[in-house]
């Protein structure tokens, strides 16, 4: 059987349920995927079996997992910590997408408003923020970052103890 041509905005009945050929798939699915699975269909037409696209599920939805922010005492060097944590969780794993690590305290950094450190990954990059400069950072996972964050923050804090008031 030869597959049928379904041209974008077509619905069409494939089994239990019925498939809008349509932009969306191909935001979905990304154009190398479907390139890669469809051949040399032209642009907007996709073959009646679309088997070989695997069920399209939708990503995961983004929930927040963590927003905590620990006001430091003095003698704890002072300032702010600040952990936002954006991701889902599925089949027992806990998968990070966005992040937000910051040690604000004006007393020792006045530009960028007060924030002495930081990691994130908005802008579609890893980076860190330290005194007001950016620099892009090696990502290996989320875990390793807060790890670096909790040493980076504890080596300031000391540098700066009793210069700060």
């Amino acid at each position: 059987m030869l597959p049928m041509q379904v041209r974008s905005g077509d619905v069409t009945p494939l089994g239990r349920f019925c498939v809008r050929v349509c932009y969306k798939i191909t935001c979905a699915f990304g154009r190398q995927i479907l390139d890669a699975r469809l051949g040399a269909c032209p642009p907007g037409v996709l073959p009646f079996n679309t088997s070989d696209l695997k069920a399209m599920s939708k990503p995961p939805k983004e929930i927040l997992l963590e927003h905590e922010r620990f006001e430091l005492k003095a003698k704890s060097g002072g300032g702010l910590l600040s952990y936002e944590v954006w991701g889902y969780e599925g089949k027992g794993v806990t998968v990070v997408t966005r992040y937000n690590l910051a040690y604000i305290n004006p007393s020792i950094c006045q530009i960028d408003n007060g924030r002495v450190l930081g990691f994130d990954n908005a802008h579609d990059y890893h980076h860190r923020h330290c005194m007001g400069d950016i620099q892009p950072v090696e990502f290996s996972s989320y875990q390793a970052t807060v790890d670096r964050f909790q040493r980076e923050w504890l080596e300031i804090v000391k540098a700066t103890q009793g210069k700060s008031s």
